[in-house]
């Protein structure tokens, strides 16, 4: 998970679990009314929109998906394929939008709400561990740091003792579905 410090001890995290969903947690703050939990929520939509925004130019920055040169490449043709993607985000309307699904996909809101949404996501995936990503999109290293402590003070402590979180997840049996000679990397 990473967390986004903002100004009043507010913060959001974004945790990643194994298949790359993240998460946006904002800390309620020191006032604890429903106008400073509605605030935090805000504010970590709004934080989750500026970092996760700008988490497509390092990524693009890195790959070059947006120049197209991967689609010549053997065994990257798929990646090719994501330069007509990142080519729209040149249009500030497609970016806002791309923007806003790609928040929306991640976890976003209080610690309270961050956990039970990371409930449903195990419930929903079966996926039993996260990897963190607490720093992207050229957050300051304070912020990152500050998402850490958050996500460790106010979100760890219930995923580890929690009992919904122990334990294997429970996952449809798939056995039935085995076929021989066929190997399907996870």
């Amino acid at each position: 998970p990473s967390v986004v410090g903002a100004g009043d001890a507010r913060a959001q995290v974004d945790a990643h679990d194994g298949r790359g969903a993240g998460k946006v947690l904002a800390d309620e703050g020191g006032d604890g009314g429903l106008d400073g939990g509605r605030r935090a929520e805000e504010e970590a939509e709004e934080r989750a929109m500026t970092y996760l925004g700008a988490k497509w130019d390092s990524i693009d920055n890195h790959y070059k998906f947006s120049d197209g040169h991967l689609g010549s490449v053997k065994g990257y043709e798929s990646y090719g394929k994501m330069a007509k993607t990142y080519s729209k985000l040149q249009d500030p309307v497609a970016r806002e939008k791309m923007t806003k699904f790609y928040v929306g996909i991640q976890i976003v809101g209080t610690p309270d709400d961050c956990i039970q949404q990371m409930g449903e996501l195990q419930r929903l995936t079966g996926s039993d561990h996260m990897v963190c990503d607490f720093s992207y999109g050229g957050m300051p290293h304070e912020q990152g740091e500050l998402n850490m402590r958050l996500f460790a003070d106010r979100c760890l402590p219930t995923l580890q003792r929690d009992a919904a979180f122990s334990g294997l997840a429970l996952v449809p049996d798939a056995s039935a579905d085995v076929h021989e000679g066929v190997f399907a990397p996870a």
